[in-house]
């Protein structure tokens, strides 16, 4: 996935391996806090990350020691759609204190192709 471009078949499991940079981090990796949460998206080309029709959540809880998670898509998720191309983005929330909150993208809208 060098291009992090996805090619799936509808209706079938797919996962892979996401990460958050962090440059101050010795090995590079960002660690989620408990107040963290890294967010999966997939929308239509022109729709807004707020009306992704595929919504995936991730927590401290789901991150494994190397810092990875898995993002993965089950066959639900995909099922029902149209053959096409549809688009990923990823974004960071984290809580810097009481009264600020950061939300950073990590990935940008990135082309998923959904296959018959």
């Amino acid at each position: 996935m060098a291009t992090n471009i996805i090619n799936l078949v509808r209706g079938d499991t797919f996962s892979f391996r996401l990460n958050v940079d962090d440059n101050s981090a010795e090995d590079g990796l960002y660690r989620l806090t408990d107040y963290d949460a890294l967010y999966l998206g997939v929308t239509l080309p022109h729709q807004p990350f707020e009306h992704a029709i595929i919504k995936k959540k991730y927590t401290k809880a789901d991150q494994l020691k190397d810092g990875n998670i898995i993002a993965k898509f089950i066959p639900e998720d995909t099922v029902d759609l149209l053959p096409g191309v549809y688009y990923y983005s990823v974004k960071l929330r984290q809580n810097i204190g009481t009264d600020y909150e950061s939300v950073t993208t990590v990935i940008n809208k990135t082309k998923l192709v959904l296959n018959d």
